[in-house]
């Protein structure tokens, strides 16, 4: 058999991953495209160069940027996610009561691409979801709609890409909390990996909001755990017990999460 090799870069490591099955390769607007597929990680999403997720693992990144704010919140109504172009946090926001779920991602062609390749990308249709094809902080600025909860799956904190610095600010951190409702959540991305360290991304959020809490999930796909900042004035995802947890999630089909791996996520110090 003859392979392809695709070669993974994040800063300053790099990793040879075989390319057993070449699904998509192309560009979008906004970025380079490569789907593909082997037996370690299954189908796989890969942009400008790094792997964005995998089959084999992605309900770990996902489930965790996505459930405990669901989870903590008491009567969340309308969730706002920014980013998240393969649709896997939507797959699980429609699992909940929710009356509306509003998806931003500026990359409509991608979204299009995820739905056709991916197997794990979110593919029903529902009534509830609402699809933007736009700039999420141009979205946040020009609207006036507040939500009980706003996530952010966007690219990864890094002082080497200009938007990065928007995106992880304080600027950027009051826009999103005049959106939330006062027991809003926002969750986002937390930490940037810089020359084998752990360099805090997201300390501004303590400038924003009254409770700031970071936990984390080892990604094997991306060989390094992906952490996050949970931030409100009014939820801490420390409090809530293990009963409540398992409650809210009772007969959902999860791989991951569950009041165990909550306590968990949360207990990790970095």
């Amino acid at each position: 058999m003859t392979y392809l090799y695709f070669l993974d870069r994040y800063k300053n490591q790099y990793e040879l991953i075989p390319i057993e099955d070449l699904l998509f390769y192309g560009k979008t607007k906004y970025q380079e495209v490569l789907i593909a597929k082997n037996d370690m990680l299954g189908t796989f999403l890969v942009l400008d160069g790094q792997i964005q997720s995998a089959e084999s693992d992605e309900y770990r990144y996902h489930e965790a940027i996505t459930l405990p704010a669901l989870v903590v919140h008491k009567n969340p109504k309308k969730v706002l996610v920014v980013g998240n172009g393969e649709g896997t946090i939507i797959r699980y926001l429609v699992k909940f009561p929710l009356e509306r779920i509003i998806w931003v991602d500026i990359d409509e062609e991608l979204v299009k691409i995820c739905k056709k390749y991916l197997p794990y990308s979110f593919k029903e249709e529902d009534p509830r979801v609402q699809f933007y094809a736009t700039d999420g902080l141009e979205f946040l600025r020009k609207g006036d709609e507040k939500y009980d909860i706003i996530i952010f799956d966007l690219t990864d904190p890094s002082e080497d890409i200009p938007l990065s610095n928007e995106l992880y600010s304080k600027d950027t951190a009051i826009l999103v909390k005049e959106h939330l409702n006062k027991d809003g959540i926002f969750v986002t991305l937390a930490y940037e990996y810089v020359d084998g360290k752990w360099k805090k991304s997201s300390e501004y959020l303590k400038e924003v909001f009254k409770i700031v809490r970071y936990y984390g999930v080892w990604v094997p796909s991306f060989d390094m755990y992906t952490i996050f900042a949970f931030a409100s004035d009014v939820y801490d995802p420390l409090k809530i017990s293990s009963k409540e947890i398992d409650d809210k999630i009772k007969g959902m089909d999860l791989r991951f999460y569950n009041a165990l791996t909550h306590k968990f996520m949360f207990s990790l110090i970095f």
